[in-house]
């Protein structure tokens, strides 16, 4: 249960930290799967624990918890050993595991490793850098999640979702903690790295990313209720979650749970079977009364705060602040790019010049996905992601509309949200945004998840 997940791990990231300061939240988590190495070493669950335990370590993407200039993450080693086991048992069994949800996956999978193998001869060291990066990091990690989610069994699926749900409201909790330490400056850095932000940002780099994980933990848990894998209390665990998006003020996850509402509605409306959605239930009326009660008690206690934050979420899609003019500097850059750009790219090789003011970057290292695609692979390089694209929401939209499955609505609209979202952040440089991707388009081929 996540508030049982939460007393158990909080109190004692809060003892390290204090102690140690904000790094020391990775000798927590590394004791974390340390217990679930034990935990299902008794079983002999290995597929279980790499999954939990990569997952685990995927919270803390934040320079504090790299090592070596090259930046190695502790689920490294954990990533590179699932995928040697898995690759020895297959030798040793001859057994073919479905890693790719349809032919036209595998070659779209092929075509993006056969390029950037190619362009490892013609990058310069930077550039080879990145490129192996990117081929350990998106293709080793998708291919980790969709080869570790066909071998589950159904319970094993579901209990993997429940897990993956309460990871998200862990983060939503630290992340408020973080919160109130920063509005009544408590602890200084101890607790949150950008520690001069009010914003949270839990244990990633930046706020952005807790966003787009509590938004990740939204979905998800309206999509247990709704499929009744866990008890209708666990609505009242969206209230944590959306508190958490309006603190954290972040433009891309307003976007994304526009994009996902909007979605939900539209799919509706082609449900097959016309029964009592489990999500209304008495615990969400009390929710939704709390939620006003609490809302009217703000406006009176601390209207002027309240006024304030509302300023500063529009102020944020006004577009002019400086991440905002910064992106659309780059937008404007990208367009030219690509219209120098040739029929297989440029690589990886990333120069200086192609940054701006506030960070945000062209070319290989893009925050949009579609300009980052293009500049490394070209024009052709997009047709081979549009195919892809059309192949995974024509293999879902069929199984939505011909079985009526929960799993493939909720996988398209996962995927519609997060791919919104990457056209104006990297999300898909980072590893939690492929695990995203991942799921969404392994989830629409299980029913039974």
């Amino acid at each position: 249960m996540p508030v049982g997940f939460f007393l158990a791990l909080a109190p004692l990231f809060f003892l390290v930290q204090g102690l140690l300061g904000f790094s020391g939240a990775i000798l927590v988590a590394a004791y974390f799967v340390f217990l679930l190495w034990y935990r299902f070493r008794q079983t002999n669950s290995w597929d279980e624990f790499f999954l939990y335990g990569v997952t685990f370590l995927l919270l803390f993407d934040s320079p504090t918890f790299t090592f070596t200039p090259f930046k190695l993450r502790l689920w490294y080693p954990l990533l590179a050993l699932a995928g040697l086991l898995i690759l020895l048992e297959r030798r040793k069994s001859n057994l073919t595991f479905p890693v790719v949800s349809s032919a036209v996956g595998g070659y779209v999978f092929f075509y993006y490793v056969t390029m950037s193998s190619l362009w490892l001869f013609w990058d310069d060291w930077d550039g080879k850098l990145s490129n192996l990066k990117y081929l350990f990091l998106a293709a080793g990690l998708m291919l980790f999640y969709r080869s570790l989610w066909f071998r589950l069994s159904m319970l094993q699926c579901q209990a993997f979702l429940r897990y993956l749900a309460t990871l998200s409201i862990f983060v939503s909790l630290w992340g408020l903690l973080q919160v109130f330490f920063n509005t009544f400056t408590l602890f200084g850095p101890l607790f949150q790295r950008d520690s001069y932000n009010l914003r949270p940002s839990a244990f990633f780099s930046e706020t952005t990313w807790y966003a787009e994980f509590c938004l990740f933990g939204i979905l998800l848990v309206i999509y247990l209720i709704n499929r009744r894998l866990v008890k209708p209390q666990w609505v009242l665990f969206l209230l944590p979650l959306l508190i958490s998006l309006v603190v954290s003020n972040t433009r891309n996850a307003f976007v994304g749970l526009a994009v996902a509402i909007i979605g939900l509605i539209f799919l509706s409306l082609f449900r097959r079977r016309r029964e009592p959605v489990p999500l209304w239930n008495r615990w969400s009326v009390g929710l939704l009364l709390a939620t006003t009660l609490g809302l009217v008690l703000a406006s009176l206690v601390a209207w002027p705060e309240v006024v304030a934050q509302a300023q500063r979420i529009v102020q944020r899609f006004t577009g002019n602040d400086a991440s905002g003019q910064s992106r659309l500097e780059a937008f404007a850059r990208s367009w030219k790019e690509l219209e120098t750009g040739w029929f297989t790219g440029q690589g990886y090789t990333w120069h200086p010049d192609q940054g701006t003011a506030a960070g945000t970057v062209t070319g290989s290292k893009s925050f949009n996905l579609v300009f980052m695609i293009t500049y490394i692979f070209g024009w052709s390089g997009l047709a081979v992601l549009a195919v892809g694209i059309i192949a995974f929401i024509r293999s879902a939209v069929s199984n939505y509309l011909r079985y009526d499955w929960l799993a493939a609505k909720y996988a398209l609209v996962l995927f519609a949200a997060y791919f919104v979202m990457s056209m104006f952040t990297p999300i898909h440089q980072y590893p939690f945004g492929l695990m995203v991707f991942a799921l969404a388009t392994v989830l629409h081929r299980r029913a039974d998840a």
